[in-house]
């Protein structure tokens, strides 16, 4: 049986939850470590190309690891990045 789930603005069938699972852990791993830098189209497809052979998950849950890593790459927003704390009696 077929579960839908809405992903952005369409509608998937999930057989299981491997790709939901797999979308996850992508968008998490972007937000966590690729949000503020510069990537080069070496390292997308370097990131593409090691996330597919990933022999560790199975290949639904990498497919959905690349879709979440790709649509929150997408949809990433410029968020500033929180100035470290002062210390005390420095000024800007």
């Amino acid at each position: 049986m077929h579960e839908q789930r809405p992903l952005g603005q369409v509608t998937i069938l999930l057989a299981d939850d491997q790709f939901i699972n797999g979308y996850q852990a992508g968008h998490l791993c972007y937000m966590l470590d690729y949000r503020t830098k510069l990537l080069s189209d070496d390292e997308i497809y370097h990131f593409l190309a090691n996330s597919l052979l990933t022999p560790l998950h199975p290949q639904r849950w990498n497919a959905g690891y690349i879709v979440g890593w790709i649509i929150t790459m997408y949809q990433k927003k410029k968020t500033p990045i929180v100035p470290s704390l002062l210390v005390a009696g420095q000024e800007e």
